[in-house]
């Protein structure tokens, strides 16, 4: 897995690339916490290859918290087909389908 943060004009975007598995959750999770608390973010998956439901976990709470604190995060622009694959197989696509904030 490779995590790429770009901080620039209204919004961070994080793009997240290759296999995620359980094993990375933690790396991400260090990456996103500090975007979600500088304003809008979006987060770029389609260049995931393989993602377990872990990833799918991590992304419908950094939702969760994105709607608690009013900021808008952009997940489905740049949703990649492993991440919708490991969310319907999870049964949490409609967590995080959409945009929050």
């Amino acid at each position: 897995m490779q995590v790429e943060r770009t901080e620039g004009g209204d919004r961070t975007l994080v793009r997240i690339t290759g296999s995620v598995g359980i094993q990375d959750i933690a790396e991400l999770h260090r990456e996103l916490i500090p975007a979600l608390r500088s304003g809008a973010v979006c987060i770029d998956t389609s260049g995931v290859t393989a993602a377990d439901f872990s990833l799918v976990q991590l992304l419908a709470a950094a939702r969760r918290d994105a709607v608690r604190r009013g900021v808008p995060l952009d997940l489905e622009q740049h949703l990649g087909t492993a991440v919708r694959e490991a969310a319907a197989r999870s049964g949490l696509a409609h967590r995080i389908d959409g945009k929050a904030g």
